[in-house]
């Protein structure tokens, strides 16, 4: 089964203190009545758009420590790990 497709985001119900995470139109999951809500619908925005991002840098970096990779591509995967680290961890819009 696949996830529904992202970009996912934070939405915040007027007058209530209930964070939505939203892909589209789609209402995924809802935090609410809790003083983490925000906190946690942020997470889980930030750990899903990063998902294939993460993924992909991961495997990168296993061919690169079995050596499949040139040095230019090393350069390059090691590159593309730290920009994926970044992502994951910047604040969710």
């Amino acid at each position: 089964m696949k996830p529904t497709p992202g970009p996912w985001t934070v939405s915040t119900i007027t007058g209530h203190r209930l964070r939505v995470v939203m892909a589209g139109p789609l209402v995924i999951a809802d935090c609410r009545s809790v003083d983490s809500a925000e906190g946690n619908a942020e997470f889980i925005v930030r750990a899903c758009n990063s998902h294939e991002e993460l993924l992909e840098a991961a495997k990168k970096e296993c061919q690169r420590a079995h050596g499949e990779l040139s040095y230019e591509e090393s350069i390059k995967a090691i590159k593309g790990l730290e920009q994926a680290i970044a992502h994951a961890e910047r604040e969710s819009k």
